[in-house]
């Protein structure tokens, strides 16, 4: 049952209609999120952005979930890692 879901290939058309829901979804989490946090412009504009990216690794990856979750920790550990640069 879950053969035809998973083997067939992403199509131009499934990957646009994902990235603009991603896209939405980040900004109405960042538009609720504005309310409870005092941020600036560029905190709500990642905060929305997230959610495309995340959906794109896991596309990139043909899907599989445990890869893109993966990826999405080995990038994490390399962002904490990294020095911090001086304020």
């Amino acid at each position: 049952m879950f053969d035809s879901i998973y083997s067939s290939p992403v199509t131009t058309s499934e990957f646009f209609i994902m990235a603009a829901v991603a896209v939405v979804a980040g900004f109405i989490y960042s538009w609720i999120m504005s309310f409870k946090v005092r941020s600036t412009k560029r905190f709500f504009i990642v905060t929305s952005l997230i959610p495309f990216v995340v959906a794109a690794v896991i596309t990139f990856v043909n899907g599989n979930i445990g890869a893109g979750v993966a990826i999405g920790g080995a990038f994490g550990l390399i962002r904490f890692r990294s020095a911090q640069g001086s304020s």
